[in-house]
């Protein structure tokens, strides 16, 4: 792997930054017919429509929810909403407990030839004169010094280039997203949390590839001549209408107008393999915990909401191992705060 962070900053987070996570979603921009024709294509997918859902089996309930990692002030009728099923549960399982989240960056710290160019030319030679300076609007953006991102391997990059602004700002006021105000909610009741995702797993998805591999891929994506960003405004809208396999439509449509027809080829197999590597590898490793804990464990399994629709999902692979799945209601003040 993979230029998939690359090819996230580039054809989703790509030039501008934000200011803010809220505003109005570009999808509502779209006309009625192409808004209509994505609806279309993406109900064809199984589970997609809904956050929360029941998973039963042998006698056992446990609850599934797509999270979302930006803060938004309804998310707190979604944890009112999860609230009375926090109560029944004794296991929680995350994508990555703030704890080992701690951890893995630490292991990075500890090993910087992970994520550093600590040998030959810096980022700024293996990118060339052109590439570079287009890099260095979204780092000006960023506020991100040049000398810093010339350092960095481009997974890294990608990855860092990859967080809205907005996001960040959100952080640093202290606001959180889903997953980390669930593990608050039940930081001192009895409830086992367990991470999903290792160390290991993610490094190996992110930055198996060769340095020169790397920069290939960054220069292809640079070189695509975007200057607008998919919106994390439409993501945001779209996970509070429930509209979870959407999401994803529209990133992907957005993607193929901005790079326009002549680069259709390369964001096919750029999208299938961001899609394989972040959602159906992981979701394969995930419900290897998971299928054989919910069995025997009321939990609640708390994950970004894009692993929840489509045959790969984690609602259908726990349908075929035996749970009946049920969805539950978000209240309608949720998604209309």
């Amino acid at each position: 792997m993979r230029q998939i962070f690359v090819m996230l900053t580039a054809m989703v987070y790509a030039f501008p930054a934000f200011a803010s996570c809220s505003g109005p979603s570009p999808f509502d921009a779209l006309p009625q017919n192409t808004q209509a024709e994505l609806r279309h294509i993406s109900n064809q997918v199984p589970y997609a429509n809904g956050i929360l859902w029941q998973a039963e089996k042998n006698g056992v309930t446990s609850y599934i929810v797509g999270t979302m990692h930006v803060s938004d002030p309804r998310l707190h009728k979604v944890m009112q909403a999860l609230d009375p099923h926090l109560r029944d549960i004794d296991h929680l399982f995350l994508e990555m407990t703030a704890k080992d989240e701690v951890a893995f960056m630490g292991h990075l710290t500890r090993h910087p030839e992970t994520y550093l160019i600590t040998t030959g030319p810096s980022l700024v030679d293996r990118l060339g004169e052109t590439h570079w300076q287009r890099l260095l609007v979204r780092l000006n953006d960023m506020g991100m010094p040049g000398f810093m991102a010339a350092r960095y391997q481009p997974w890294f990059l990608g990855l860092v280039l990859s967080v809205p602004p907005c996001m960040l700002e959100e952080k640093r006021k202290g606001r959180h997203g889903l997953d980390r105000r669930i593990e608050q909610q039940v930081f001192d009741r009895d409830i086992t949390t367990s991470s999903l995702d290792t160390t290991e797993t993610l490094l190996e998805i992110l930055a198996s590839d060769p340095i020169d591999r790397q920069v290939e891929q960054f220069q292809q994506s640079l070189s695509l001549g975007i200057s607008e960003s998919a919106g994390i405004e439409s993501v945001i809208a779209h996970y509070f209408a429930e509209e979870t396999q959407l999401a994803w439509e529209y990133a992907a449509f957005n993607a193929y107008e901005l790079a326009g027809p002549e680069n259709a080829e390369y964001v096919t197999t750029t999208l299938e393999e961001m899609h394989q590597a972040l959602v159906v590898h992981r979701n394969t490793l995930w419900l290897e915990k998971l299928s054989p804990a919910l069995s025997a464990t009321p939990s609640l399994v708390a994950v970004g909401a894009l692993h929840l629709p489509g045959d790969a999902g984690i609602l259908s692979g726990l349908k075929q191992q035996g749970f009946t799945i049920t969805r539950l209601p978000i209240p309608k003040p949720a998604i209309a705060d």
